[in-house]
């Protein structure tokens, strides 16, 4: 009777030690699968950062290009004379005609005391 119960209490250790055996294997390997999902998810940001560096460059790229280009085109633009008149001065010549036009037009009028406001 002695020896049973001594066999029954070492096979019932045998089965607790079993029993927490598995439960740390079982441990483990849901530690080691979150461990690859977390290094999975750090290699998607990684790629993911690699692919937002490369759009920043071409934009930054795209971005010298144009500042030089407009760069290029006021150089041009500035530079421009029409019969040693410069582009600015041509520009306005309209206006000044206009304003021009209206002046005349209204000293020409010999009325132009007789008109009401």
């Amino acid at each position: 009777m002695k020896a049973l119960s001594y066999l029954r209490n070492k096979r019932d250790l045998a089965l607790q030690a079993a029993n927490a055996t598995q439960k740390q294997l079982n441990l483990v390997r849901l530690h080691e699968q979150s461990k690859k999902n977390l290094e999975q998810e750090i290699q998607n940001y990684k790629d993911e950062a690699q692919k937002q560096r490369k759009i920043i460059y071409q934009l930054e790229k795209e971005r010298d290009r144009y500042i030089n280009e407009a760069s290029d085109l006021t150089q041009k633009v500035t530079s421009l004379t029409v019969a040693g008149d410069s582009l600015r001065s041509i520009l306005l010549l309209p206006i000044q005609l206009f304003f021009l036009w209206l002046y005349m037009s209204y000293f020409s009028n010999p009325y132009r005391f007789l008109m009401i406001s």
